[in-house]
């Protein structure tokens, strides 16, 4: 096949958010059978990582300015036009419709895969005979209802998030998303749906040995530059550690994440708390925890910090938010939502083995049961391949080269 990425972010090899790292993995993976092409919108400061991306794709085009509003202010400011980001974004728009109708022509475009929902726009560009996919990560109008319930302001641009999926979700031949609960939504909505997990590091954290965990050791994960993530580490030190050290003196609570405001920074400081900052193996951070703490105050659908801590046989304690998206059993992850009870489920993991232990068994089952990503994305590939394969049946084939 011949497969043309869209997406707003680079998948560069690094990337420090979940959805580019679960771009670049199904990249990696369908390379070896099929042609695999990448348009993607970059800025100032993702440009030059293109470089590592080029030799894992078949052909890399770069947009700018970036997709984003904010990115497209940024560039204009920085180039001296301020207000000048319109006559960009137009010009933005008309390199990517040449770039899809350069590929179709050529006969290199049998399948048009918009990552994250706003690339939906784009999916009327596919050619006649092309599948086209838009892989949502999660519904976007869920996770901004949940964040806007205590911003009644926000409403109406969630409802217009809302009418936008529902307009791409029609142009969509199949939708991708994250969860299980995210798909069974789309099927209520006469959507087809395939679930592809987040990468996470399951595979790899199923292999680390419960008797490596420390004493103690609560870890808390997440890019501390996102507002979200900072709300969870705040409420984490404020409303919940001073009860769980109360009770349990010698624990220790680290925050690890990238780019930690210094508000943060102080907040921790003064709770005896440790702020990493970046730390280049996450493996060796969960393999000494005791248990995982994912108190994350708004749906995220599914969150890589709850799925790294289930593979690799850590108690985890969430809130309902964090794990809406996960749907871990009871067995399997402790679920608190106010801060007296969260802290007694931390408090009872670190204080009784037995507890630990069951959770620890069941929390691996049923990350290696749910969450096989390979298994997900060849069922994925092979969706593609049935579909292409019934619009070539059809006569909806277009002519040029089909080999990967």
């Amino acid at each position: 096949m011949n497969l043309v990425i869209a997406t707003p972010y680079l998948p560069y090899p690094g990337a420090p958010h979940g959805g580019g790292a679960d771009l670049l993995a199904l990249i990696e993976f369908l390379r070896p059978r099929h042609a695999v092409r990448v348009l993607a919108f970059v800025d100032a400061a993702t440009a030059p990582l293109a470089q590592a991306l080029r030799p894992l794709v078949t052909e890399l085009r770069l947009v700018r300015p970036a997709v984003t509003l904010s990115h497209q202010l940024a560039q204009a400011w920085a180039a001296g036009r301020a207000g000048a980001w319109r006559a960009l974004g137009r010009r933005a728009a008309g390199e990517v419709r040449a770039a899809l109708a350069a590929w179709a022509a050529a006969g290199q475009l049998d399948v048009l895969y918009c990552a994250w929902t706003e690339m939906g726009r784009w999916l009327p560009l596919a050619p006649r005979g092309a599948v086209r996919v838009l892989d949502e990560v999660d519904l976007r109008w869920r996770v901004e209802w949940a964040a806007a319930r205590a911003r009644p302001w926000r409403w109406l641009s969630v409802w217009r998030r809302r009418q936008q999926e529902r307009a791409y979700l029609r142009l969509a031949e199949l939708v991708v998303v994250r969860s299980a609960r995210d798909a069974r939504w789309l099927a209520g909505q006469g959507a087809a749906a395939l679930v592809l997990p987040p990468v996470a590091h399951t595979r790899a954290f199923l292999n680390i040995p419960p008797e490596l965990s420390r004493p103690g050791r609560v870890l808390f994960v997440g890019a501390l530059d996102r507002a979200r993530n900072q709300a969870a580490a705040r409420w984490l030190v404020e409303a919940v550690w001073p009860r769980v050290r109360a009770a349990c003196p010698s624990a220790a609570l680290r925050l690890v994440g990238a780019r930690p405001p210094p508000a943060l920074l102080a907040l921790s400081a003064r709770a005896g708390v440790t702020a990493t900052g970046y730390v280049p193996d996450l493996a060796a951070e969960y393999a000494a925890a005791r248990v995982v703490a994912a108190p994350l105050l708004g749906e995220a659908g599914a969150l890589n910090k709850v799925l790294d801590g289930l593979a690799a046989a850590r108690p985890v304690v969430a809130t309902r938010a964090a794990n809406a998206g996960v749907g871990a059993p009871p067995a399997a992850l402790t679920a608190a939502d106010e801060p007296r009870a969260f802290a007694q489920a931390v408090i009872h993991l670190l204080t009784d083995d037995a507890a630990w232990a069951r959770q620890s068994e069941a929390a691996r089952a049923f990350a290696r049961a749910s969450f096989d990503w390979e298994a997900a994305a060849a069922r994925l590939e092979a969706e593609l391949e049935r579909r292409r394969a019934g619009k070539r049946g059809a006569g909806e084939t277009q002519p040029g080269h089909t080999g990967g």
